[in-house]
């Protein structure tokens, strides 16, 4: 049950990724790659969703491959799909959370890795989102902030923070009407004051 948990955890990551596919005309040197294989990428002029052209060094996973043995171009056409290498971009799909280190002043330190297994929890915040601080248990204790910047495991607030930082105090998105528009456009949350399910909460909000 634990595997079929994590496998199924690693799909609904994976999927959720901003991504790029293309499709790609190799020579014969792809006759020595298969689906699922990593490859790095650079791929000058081609157009990218952020209005930029080119790939420089850019990690894809094969996703198929149809390899040509025989004709005028013996070779291979390749779908690779390119991950996004913003991981706020990437995982957007999912409101982020992090667990708050400690606290001195507006700045907040995080725990590096409480939610992720890569890079850090707060490289899935961005300046300038709307975000709570509150103690588990006790959303009574919650207070809006926004992110004025991040540094490494530093997040510094527009104001301090005046709440003692427990066993586990952590840092969310704000509720839904409080969120910017980039937020509300990537990520679902709770709406009520409460945080909690109500009628009126669409099936796919949560935290």
């Amino acid at each position: 049950m634990e595997l079929t948990k994590s496998w199924a955890a690693q799909v609904a990551e994976r999927h959720g990724r901003g991504r790029v596919v293309l499709e790609l005309s190799a020579d014969r040197r792809a006759w020595f790659v298969n689906v699922g294989d990593t490859v790095t990428l650079t791929v000058p002029h081609i157009p990218t969703p952020g209005g930029t052209r080119g790939l420089s060094t850019r990690h894809g996973v094969v996703e198929s491959i149809v390899k040509t043995y025989s004709g005028p171009e013996p070779g291979a056409i390749l779908r690779v799909v390119v991950e996004s290498s913003n991981a706020a971009e990437a995982y957007r799909p999912y409101a982020p959370s992090a667990k708050v280190a400690s606290k001195a002043g507006s700045t907040v330190t995080l725990a590096t890795n409480e939610y992720s297994k890569t890079g850090r929890d707060a490289d899935y915040f961005s300046a300038g989102d709307r975000v709570v601080v509150h103690n588990e248990g006790d959303y009574l204790t919650r207070e809006s902030k926004t992110i004025v910047s991040i540094a490494g495991d530093v997040v510094t607030l527009d104001s301090p923070v005046s709440l003692t930082v427990g066993a586990y105090t952590a840092m969310d998105y704000d509720d839904w009407p409080s969120g910017t528009s980039d937020q509300q456009e990537g990520a679902a949350f709770i709406a009520d004051s409460a945080h909690e399910f109500s009628d009126g909460d669409e099936g796919h909000r949560y935290v």
